[in-house]
């Protein structure tokens, strides 16, 4: 280690002062390359301090800017006076933009500002690997984010990474916890998605819930359309033997009107199979085939069938009453006129329909 050589020690303060700039050179016949060393505090007081240096290297763990603030309104409020930011400006070259210099700004008005690369790439917060390295990126913890003009869209990936996605990972139930949250404003991820449609009790109904144009909130709970599956009667519920059968339910105001099979659909108290029948539902309920009259029409309109008709009539448990305005055909065991098919009308007239052989010997007696 070279000696220490004085120059001059003395007591008190030392001040060296020039008409012009001071220099302290060291090695100044080699380039430059020496050290100098300051033991003690460093104060500078000017406009400006420059430092060329290729690395800076500080100790220091918290970098005051501003350092002299006063305050606003004479000091009765904190705040930054000129110009309203303080923070970093990060220099990029090239033309004398407004854009020129990355920055990173504290505003006065309570808010960080990151500007300056505003036409091609984005701004990346990211602990660990950078983008294209090796490793795990860890997370920037923020409490809110939001945008700075009313009316203004929040976008996540924009135009820079359309083909990102937004993911949310490390978190404990998050999916449950939207669901029991039951908020609005939550929002919700594919795995909510996925759990709304497959697992929630009601995942297989669409109900009928709409806003008035006054704005209230209606839900019919009892008109909707579901899909279910459930047990075949006459079959055990569970277990060995059990059968079960999806049905397309459509539901108006509490009546269950409309289900559909795989081999039929129930409309009401009719059921229409796909072996070209149609029948009723219930056991032991009449159908009526019916038009409906105009008005002032006392009579309703006729039926046509145009087909070649084969019609059966069952034997029926009671014998029908008088009918008013029109005949009711309906079958007995057979009597003289050999059909075993009885009329009875509105002056309770009741006779066998005669066969055409019972009716020809019949013509030939008289």
């Amino acid at each position: 280690m070279p000696s220490i050589k004085s120059v001059n020690r003395i007591t008190g303060d030392w001040h060296v002062q020039a008409g012009a700039d001071v220099h302290i050179e060291t090695n100044y016949d080699t380039g430059n390359l020496g050290t100098v060393h300051i033991y003690g505090n460093l104060a500078v007081t000017g406009q400006t301090t420059t430092i060329d240096s290729s690395d800076l290297a500080i100790s220091d763990k918290i970098l005051t800017l501003n350092k002299g603030e006063v305050g606003l309104n004479n000091g009765a409020a904190a705040g930054v006076t000129t110009g309203g930011i303080s923070g970093i400006s990060i220099a990029r070259g090239g033309p004398a933009t407004p854009n020129e210099n990355a920055n990173l700004f504290f505003n006065q008005n309570r808010s960080w500002n990151y500007n300056g690369i505003t036409t091609s790439g984005m701004w990346e917060f990211i602990i660990g690997a950078p983008t294209g390295g090796v490793g795990t990126h860890s997370a920037i913890v923020i409490n809110a984010i939001r945008t700075g003009t009313s009316g203004t869209d929040l976008s996540l990936l924009g135009a820079e990474s359309s083909l990102g996605t937004v993911t949310l990972d490390g978190v404990v139930n998050y999916t449950a916890r939207i669901v029991a949250r039951d908020n609005d404003n939550d929002v919700p991820n594919k795995g909510y998605v996925d759990y709304a449609i497959s697992q929630q009790p009601d995942r297989r109904r669409i109900q009928l819930n709409y806003i008035t144009s006054g704005g209230a909130e209606v839900n019919r709970t009892n008109t909707f359309v579901e899909l279910v599956e459930q047990n075949v009667p006459g079959y055990p519920s569970s277990g060995a033997g059990a059968i079960t059968e999806a049905q397309l339910r459509t539901s108006i105001g509490g009546n269950q009107w409309i289900t559909t099979y795989g081999n039929r659909m129930v409309i009401g108290d009719i059921r229409i199979n796909d072996s070209n029948e149609i029948t009723m539902d219930t056991a032991n309920l009449k159908m009526v085939l019916s038009t409906k009259p105009g008005p002032g029409i006392a009579n309703n309109p006729s039926v046509e069938l145009r087909t070649s008709l084969s019609m059966v009539v069952d034997t029926v448990y009671d014998v029908p009453a008088n009918e008013a305005g029109r005949i009711k055909i309906y079958p007995e065991a057979e009597g003289p006129g050999g059909t075993g098919l009885y009329f009875v009308n509105s002056e309770n007239v009741r006779d066998e329909l005669p066969s055409k052989r019972r009716a020809f010997f019949a013509s030939l007696m008289f």
